[in-house]
């Protein structure tokens, strides 16, 4: 948003600026010379001209202190910190990257910023899925990220796909999947290295039966011993 078309209410902007100061990473040292260093928008001169307000005082009304903020998430290892976000994700019904990055709360979970500077630029779509697992997947999912998920997982979970809707073939199954509860047979495929003979083996070895029957007595898909 350009400066000009910043709105001048105090509320709205103090929301702006928290989440300027996660974009960048600074909410656990929300330091002046960072945020200018940094080239945080709005700048530090907006702030003082529109709002009336030094940093100290943003900083105040923001609920931080210029130093450092009671939670340090440097200090919690890799699986408690996932979990504490996983646990966020799934009580609070988040559905999406742009979804987390407006709901987190910074007292709770790191910011999105945080999480993807020490885990990678994937972590909160790895996250999600593991959270839309444990509990369940939001009503506003409109698809999911399957890489995210092991093999045995995907694999469990167009099981259930298959015996929920009673699908006999490839075509039947392409026809009847609900995209967020189990993978289209292209995305499942591509998972086990394109190949349908891999994904098919996979299943047999997993449940010891075949995926689809009928494209056997069609010559479809691999029977049981073939390579």
């Amino acid at each position: 948003m350009r400066p000009d078309r910043y709105p001048k209410d105090e509320k709205i902007m103090l929301e702006v600026i928290r989440k300027e100061l996660e974009r960048l990473d600074l909410l656990n040292s929300p330091k002046q010379t960072e945020y200018k260093r940094l080239k945080g928008q709005p700048s530090v001169p907006w702030i003082r001209k529109n709002l009336g307000l030094n940093w100290h005082q943003v900083l105040e009304k923001l609920n931080l202190d210029g130093k450092t903020l009671t939670y340090d998430w440097s200090k919690r290892s890799d699986s408690e910190l996932k979990n504490s976000v996983i646990k966020f994700m799934g009580e609070n019904m988040i559905y999406s990257s742009v979804d987390y990055t407006k709901r987190s709360d910074p007292n709770k979970v790191p910011g999105a910023g945080a999480l993807r500077n020490r885990f990678g630029a994937n972590i909160i779509s790895q996250l999600l899925e593991r959270s839309f697992e444990e509990y369940g997947v939001p009503s506003k999912v409109t698809r999911r990220n399957w890489v995210y998920l092991s093999k045995e997982e995907i694999l469990d979970h167009m099981n259930f796909m298959i015996k929920s809707t009673g699908a006999r073939t490839l075509l039947e199954y392409s026809e009847s999947c609900d995209p967020r509860l189990a993978p289209s047979i292209d995305t499942a495929r591509s998972i086990f290295g394109g190949s349908s003979q891999n994904l098919y083996r996979a299943y047999r070895e997993r449940f010891g039966k075949e995926m689809f029957y009928l494209d056997i007595r069609n010559k479809k898909m691999p029977k049981i011993g073939e390579s």
